[in-house]
């Protein structure tokens, strides 16, 4: 016998249309991070919470990725340098 199914889906939770578009800004913001913190902004909170909820965030490193966080680490990235891009080792799905 072959099983159907082979492991278990995770499942997609849905989003209405403003936690899809939340969710886009959360992204676009995520990648802009990855590619120059200097030159980005960190995510508020409706978009930390939709990212957690699909997965696009971890839910126990959320913190970093707010905003308050971010001026933190971009304050301490233009001290430390005097500007420099800084790359994120995160994967985006």
């Amino acid at each position: 016998m072959i099983p159907r199914q082979l492991t278990a889906k995770a499942p997609v939770p849905s989003l209405t249309k403003k936690e899809q578009e939340i969710l886009s800004r959360a992204k676009e913001k995520i990648e802009q991070i990855q590619k120059d913190i200097l030159h980005s902004q960190g995510l508020n909170k409706e978009e930390i919470k939709v990212a957690s909820k699909v997965g696009l965030i971890d839910p126990d490193q959320a913190w970093w990725w707010a905003e308050e966080w971010q001026k933190k680490e971009r304050k301490t990235v233009n001290i430390g340098s005097r500007s420099y891009p800084v790359a994120v080792s995160m994967r985006i799905n």
